[in-house]
């Protein structure tokens, strides 16, 4: 098995190990020759992590944010629904030909010129629309809507709760298209590909130089232990797939060379 076998975690891992002073680095920096690469490793492993960042760690934070979007945009459309039909219903109902017409004037007003239909518009669209509500509605539907009780609050209250979700809504879904913008603004798979091999040239680098430098058994052990550990795990797996493909020279010693 050759480095490039290994996962970039494996790389940032390793590299982290050399250039941690609680770990090894005391012991690079006794290398002769070896200890020369230390600026080499450290850009090494800073440009690992760096596209490793763009392909693993900000698809799950999407995910996230895409799901809580997705959470808030039902309860919001929901709770849309229910004082679009309310409003309607109450304007039914009431014998006060005063009143109804006020609760139809703040039906329309509340939702705004689509109607029912904003909630079949963009998040930020429905977020903006439920803030600018309160510019929409008139001093009489306000009042309506202080005075008329629905279950255990006003409607008023109702009216709130509904924008509250709103706006939770609109700032989720602004963090989710930041979070989309700099994941399409980071690495591209190239510059990731370009990354794990200069990492595995530097790391050849230094363990060719940790040769010549040819310190203790112990002390080769702490640097590259964790490194060779690596290289024969990937080699034990890649044996039953060479074993059924007939190779016949064994060719899986784990060797640390790209």
């Amino acid at each position: 098995m050759s480095l490039k076998d290994l996962t970039t975690p494996t790389f940032i891992s390793v590299l982290d190990a050399w250039l941690d002073p609680k770990h090894e680095l005391g012991l690079v920096q006794g290398l002769g020759r070896a200890s020369t690469l230390q600026p080499d490793l450290t850009s090494a492993r800073d440009g690992l992590k760096a596209t490793h960042a763009v392909s693993g760690k900000v698809p799950m934070d999407l995910a996230r944010l895409q799901e809580k979007a997705g959470v808030l945009d039902r309860r919001h459309d929901r709770k849309a629904r229910g004082l679009d039909k309310v409003l309607d219903g109450l304007a039914e109902m009431t014998d006060d030909d005063v009143l109804a017409g006020t609760l139809q004037a703040a039906r329309g007003e509340l939702l705004g010129p689509l109607g029912l239909s904003v909630i079949l518009t963009s998040y930020t669209d429905e977020a903006t629309s439920a803030k600018l509500a309160d510019t929409r509605l008139s001093d009489a539907s306000k009042q309506a809507f202080k005075d008329v009780t629905i279950g255990d609050q006003s409607v008023a209250k109702w009216v709130k709760d509904w924008q509250s979700v709103a706006r939770q809504l609109g700032e989720a879904d602004a963090e989710k298209t930041a979070l989309e913008a700099k994941l399409s603004a980071g690495a591209t798979p190239a510059e990731a590909l370009k990354a794990r091999n200069a990492a595995i040239r530097v790391i050849n680098a230094f363990v060719g130089m940790l040769g010549l430098d040819a310190p203790d058994a112990a002390t080769r052990a702490r640097i590259l232990g964790p490194l060779d550990a690596a290289l024969a795990k990937v080699s034990r797996r890649a044996k039953p797939a060479a074993t059924e493909g007939g190779a016949p020279d064994g060719s899986g010693t784990p060797t640390a060379t790209g």
